[in-house]
């Protein structure tokens, strides 16, 4: 019960202003915190980021907070849109993706280049053909809307 008033009366000081009251308060959950964007990351480094950015949340909003005996479940709730925020904006980030370019060529030949290259090579020409055979098509049926539509697709 001690906790719980403590905890009220640094909510109060902190809605008050006092940096230090809240400092206590950070102090008093950052294990928490930190467990919960660790387990969501897997980063220690990112998910101490993390954590910093739901604290600093939880002080600018504070005054949103109405039952003050419920500041755990309500920091541990910011927490959570933290990291699904995070997660969410990594997936879309190529960069994030990305590997250094030695690491993503390690072990690759001048003959596996090479050979790639012939494949493109002859897809290329391949569809040379294709387009050649349609236009032939058209000269014996010019009208012919099926063989026009299929011409725009591959030329594209």
């Amino acid at each position: 019960m001690q906790d719980a008033i403590g905890e009220i009366q640094l909510i109060e000081q902190s809605l008050a202003g006092s940096r230090e009251a809240f400092g206590i308060l950070v102090v008093r959950y950052q294990s928490l915190i930190c467990s919960i964007t660790y387990s969501a990351t897997g980063d220690l480094a990112r998910s101490q980021e993390l954590a910093q950015e739901t604290f600093l949340k939880a002080w600018k909003n504070l005054k949103q907070l109405r039952e003050f005996d419920r500041f755990r479940a309500w920091l541990c709730r910011i927490a959570r849109n933290v990291v699904n925020k995070s997660v969410r904006k990594q997936r879309f980030d190529v960069v994030h993706k990305a590997r250094p370019l030695d690491e993503a060529t390690a072990g690759i030949t001048k003959a596996d280049v090479y050979y790639s290259l012939g494949l493109i090579h002859e897809q290329l020409n391949e569809t040379k053909k294709a387009v050649n055979m349609f236009e032939r098509g058209l000269e014996l049926k010019p009208d012919h809307a099926d063989l026009q539509a299929a011409l725009a697709r591959v030329k594209g």
